[in-house]
């Protein structure tokens, strides 16, 4: 056995302490997992491609 540093304590189950529950694999992919990751790398990349495209923006000088 490898010791760990972290203990989980006997009286909880694993993953107890994530604010999902991913039980049932299928749909914690298709409604949280990738929607969350669009919306997440998706504001930083439309935030991007606005500051560009704007009067007197990078490409519209």
């Amino acid at each position: 056995m490898i010791p760990t540093v972290v203990r989980r304590s006997p009286h909880s189950p694993p993953g107890y302490h994530l604010p999902f529950t991913y039980a049932n694999k299928t749909t914690f992919l298709y409604a949280k997992l990738v929607p969350f990751t669009t919306i997440a790398f998706g504001i930083p990349m439309v935030a991007i491609w606005w500051r560009w495209n704007k009067k007197g923006g990078l490409k519209n000088p």
